[in-house]
């Protein structure tokens, strides 16, 4: 064989170039057995056969590759001499052109062995599978060979396909292999990216070269291309037959299977591993598959060479590879990402991955994780152009030449619609599927193609056409049909649409809307029941526009057939999208809404489902499930059972509210009965716990004070008639000592006081109405003189003392600290910033302040001065008396007034000195009086 330079990148509509004639024999050698070819070649032509030999017709300056790509297309027979040099690069090179007609089942392939003994060790491990022989150039050619070559040869040329020979809108699975036109180049340079690169000399896969491996191949590609039908019927034959042999020196191949990531990519890769590695007779365990995986990032690997053997690799498959980035929970794709990139990185283990992805989703791989390294040094990217006008010929043709069938009529109209359309692949097969089933004996109809307005036209048409009639057999089928193909669909902003799966129990459910046989009905009518066109007896089979599988455990699924069902072809001149299909195009637009509720439902449901203890209670959606609860999820799905346990408690936190309100209102209705404002519901649940706000009493010890006005300028300075507000200087009381409160009663202190009065059933005892100032911490005003005796007596039953307000003397010598003159440190008179009074500075005018705003004097007692007038126990007397005794607690009567001291928030600072006095009504409950209680000590009084 001459060393020509072979040009990689095989050129399109090579078809037909000069090369072997119909019915030749090819034959693959290497140049060092030319001899041995010769005299093969020789006694192949006395047998009366036709040979091919690349030498015979290809000269240097050939485009060698075309060439034999040609030849190749016509032989019946392709026959390989092994000799001394075993397979080498140009004999690879032929042998993967081949490979592509063998897959199809078109062209047969005979490995002769050319050196004595058995050497079946050193064939690939595709060749190892087919019947090989053994020839010396000494020796006649094998009577099984020349017999084997007449009869598998004559079986391709009189092969014939029947049935339908277009998938429609279905994707090419590994079986459609023989019917999968139109790729050919496009199958071999994407082939090319697994495996070494730069030699073929076969080795163990663990060694120096290694590194050198492509273990990641990627077909991008934008919706409706066909990259699953590329992997499917045009990559896993090869890989199936051994293709990696000659890159690798891996002779034999195990495919795992394709998968989905989905929601749960960890779950699908432990399936799939599960029934591709589990041993036979040995039960299939998923579950545990599945936490190895959660909890190893090297259980993949592990597993892998755990059954494998030295010369075999295997090869993962995940299709639709973006989901991992739209869909799956964020931890586990992280997981998978850690199992692929341990796996594609060891050396030890043998594992080839191929993913397919939607070019619109290529921005994703930005965040990608532990897969990203991986991705720029093992990974081969194919990006996989919309299909040629030659390669949609090929589509035509090929699978029409198969079956026997005349396309003459159809084709070029079918490949003028085609020639602007993005998705043009599955819209040809949908309308071949369609005219073959409205087919003339073996004559596809120009008129019924243009009848149905074109590619999309039978889309559309053939569509609705199906909904109506499940709309007239089935009662609100259309709709249930409508539904379930709306929940097939996982909606994207903007606009790009894919699928997604349910199980078959979760489809009966939507399509039915409950209703087994209503579901069950409609979803055999969407995946394309065989029936009676009402033209005539002959048996059609409707259009399919779901497709229905089943999982390794036996569990059914259901998935829309295309994207091109749910997807825009472009847009309008008013710039809306044209749809394929646009009445289900419509309908997700109309709800998109409720699939982003999905969206969320299924994230909602992820963090509870991974939640445990109280913490998973926290994660249930009460009030979310109102709205939520539109997206209608199986019952038994987790989505359906995070949703029950939602309104469960939501129903719980419901009674709770109305009890609460029921509560509330209560204590409302409680307040305005009592003029309450509305902030004292607080304080009674506070009473209710507990709280008991009982004064703070400060001690006062006993001594001697000259009470009265000591200021003889300022008593001189002053009228008749306010000089009676003033005690006269010089009066000496003793007091003995007794406890008195550091503060003002406030009204927290008083409102429990009335509380518990009413409790006990003085209904009658009424809440004082509330100060300026407001209520709480602040000094109880509007009681009258009774009243604040009345409580120091219930504090005294309280504490068991005598407790009652204080005498005008009291009062007077507390107020001054224990300093027998002038007070500590007000003087005679208030100073700026001391008290609260009008005038005084610093304070409110308006307003009372909550007590101890100013800083308590020697005996701990606080606002003495200012903030409010204090009731004192003493009688009123325009003299002020010289003995404690004759200031005594007067007795209770409405005729006589009572002694205040201490001034208020409302006068100014003359009357809020230590002298100063004032006498009010005792049924006087004005806003600025209050008072503070006093206790008795034991043997002592006041």
């Amino acid at each position: 064989m001459s060393e020509i330079e072979s040009a990689t990148p095989f050129r399109e509509g090579s078809r037909n170039v000069i090369g072997a004639p119909q019915g030749h024999l090819f034959l693959s050698y290497s140049r060092n057995d030319r001899t041995e070819c010769l005299a093969f070649k020789r006694l192949l032509e006395q047998e009366g056969f036709l040979v091919f030999r690349d030498e015979d017709s290809i000269r240097a300056g050939d485009r060698w590759m075309s060439r034999l790509e040609g030849a190749l297309d016509n032989c019946a027979a392709f026959v390989v001499l092994i000799g001394r040099d075993g397979m080498t690069h140009w004999m690879e090179a032929e042998l993967q052109i081949a490979l592509y007609r063998h897959i199809a089942g078109q062209l047969p392939i005979f490995p002769v062995q050319l050196l004595p003994g058995e050497r079946i060790h050193t064939l690939p491990a595709f060749l190892r599978n087919l019947q090989s022989v053994g020839w010396q150039a000494i020796e006649p050619l094998p009577r099984s060979l020349i017999e084997g070559i007449r009869q598998r040869a004559a079986d391709v040329r009189e092969e014939r396909f029947e049935g339908c020979p277009f998938p429609g809108l279905s994707p090419f699975a590994a079986v459609d292999a023989p019917l999968f036109f139109g790729r050919r180049k496009e199958i071999l340079e994407a082939i090319a990216g697994l495996g070494d690169q730069s030699e073929s000399d076969p080795t163990a896969f663990v060694g120096r070269r290694s590194a050198s491996y492509t273990r990641w191949l990627q077909i991008e590609g934008n919706s409706g291309v066909g990259k699953s039908s590329l992997v499917s019927a045009g990559l896993l034959p090869l890989l199936n037959d051994g293709v990696l042999w000659a890159r690798t020196g891996l002779s034999a191949c195990r495919v795992l299977g394709s998968l989905v990531p989905g929601p749960a990519p960890i779950a699908n890769l432990a399936n799939v591993i599960e029934s591709a590695l589990a041993a036979e007779g040995q039960p299939r365990d998923s579950l545990a598959r599945y936490r190895q995986l959660q909890l190893d990032e090297r259980a993949l690997a592990m597993a892998i060479r755990d059954v494998g053997s030295p010369d075999e690799a295997f090869v993962l498959v995940v299709d639709q590879f973006e989901e991992l980035f739209t869909i799956a929970a964020p931890e586990e794709r992280s997981k998978f990402e850690a199992l692929l990139g341990w796996a594609l990185t060891d050396p030890h283990t043998p594992l080839f991955l191929i993913t397919t992805v939607r070019a619109d989703f290529l921005d994703r791989f930005e965040s990608m994780g532990g897969l990203g390294d991986v991705y720029n040094t093992r990974c081969k990217r194919y990006f996989l152009r919309s299909i040629s006008q030659t390669g949609l010929r090929e589509t035509i043709d090929g699978p029409a030449r198969l079956s026997g069938l005349d396309v003459d009529g159809v084709r070029e109209l079918i490949l003028a619609d085609a020639s602007d359309e993005p998705g043009a692949l599955p819209l040809v097969q949908n309308a071949l599927w369609n005219l073959w089933h409205r087919r003339r004996g073996n004559k596809l109809s120009a008129e019924d193609y243009q009848m149905q307005n074109g590619l999309a036209g039978m889309l559309s048409n053939a569509a609705d056409g199906l909904l109506e009639r499940i709309g007239q057999e089935i009662p609100q089928g259309r709709r249930g049909a409508l539904e379930l193909l709306f929940r097939l669909t996982r909606v994207n902003d903007q606009g790009r649409h894919t699928r997604q799966r349910l199980t078959r129990a979760e489809a009966v459910a939507v399509a039915g809307n409950g209703e087994q046989w209503v579901g069950e009905r409609v979803i055999q009518m969407l995946a394309g029941e065989r029936r009676v066109d009402a033209t005539g007896p002959v048996a059609m089979t409707a259009l399919r526009l779901i497709t229905v599988t089943d999982d390794e455990q036996g569990e059914h699924h259901i998935d829309l057939i295309h994207e091109t069902l749910i997807r825009a072809r472009g847009k309008g001149a008013d710039g809306k999208p044209i749809a394929y299909w646009p009445t289900l195009y419509d309908y997700v637009e109309a709800n998109k809404d409720r699939e982003l509720l999905r969206r969320q439902l299924e994230s909602r449901t992820g963090r509870w489902q991974r939640a445990r203890g109280a913490a998973r209670l926290m994660r249930l959606a009460p009030f979310a499930a109102l709205q939520l609860r539109a997206v209608r999820p199986f019952p038994r799905a987790p989505e359906g059972r995070f949703l029950r346990a939602s309104f469960r408690l939501l129903g719980f936190m419901t009674v709770l509210f109305v009890v609460a309100i029921g509560y509330v209102g209560h204590l409302f209705y409680w307040t305005r009965m009592n003029d309450l404002p509305v902030e004292a519901m607080v304080l009674l649940q506070r009473f209710k716990l507990g709280y008991d706000p009982t004064p703070r009493l400060a001690p006062v010890s006993p001594g001697n004070v000259q009470l009265g006005e000591h200021d003889a300028r300022f008593l001189a300075a002053q009228n008749e008639k306010a000089r009676r507000f003033f005690g006269p200087p010089g009066v000496s009381v003793h007091v003995e000592g007794f406890d008195m409160g550091a503060y003002e009663l406030t009204y927290d202190e008083y409102d429990y006081y009335v509380w518990r009065q009413q409790r006990a059933g003085r209904m009658s005892l009424r809440f004082p109405a509330t100060g300026k100032g407001g209520r709480g911490r602040r000094p109880v005003v509007n009681v009258t003189w009774a009243e604040s005796g009345a409580y120091a007596e219930w504090l005294g039953r309280v504490l068991g003392r005598r407790c009652r307000l204080p005498t005008e003397a009291e009062w007077e010598y507390a107020a001054r600290g224990g300093a027998p003159y002038a007070a500590y440190w007000w003087g005679e008179s208030v100073l700026p910033d001391r008290a609260n009074c009008s005038g005084c500075g610093g304070a409110d005018p308006e307003k009372t302040l909550p007590v101890g705003s100013f800083q308590a004097n020697p005996f701990g007692l606080y606002d003495m001065l200012g903030n409010v007038w204090e009731w004192t126990c003493s009688g009123w007397s325009d003299r002020f008396g010289l003995t404690s005794r004759e200031q005594s607690c007067a007795k209770p009567s409405e005729d006589i007034s009572h002694v205040a001291r201490g001034g208020s928030y409302r006068f100014n600072p003359t009357d809020s000195r230590l002298s100063s006095r004032r006498d009010f009504v005792a049924t006087d409950n004005r806003p600025n009086i209050g008072f503070r209680v006093m206790c008795e000590r034991a043997g002592g009084g006041g």
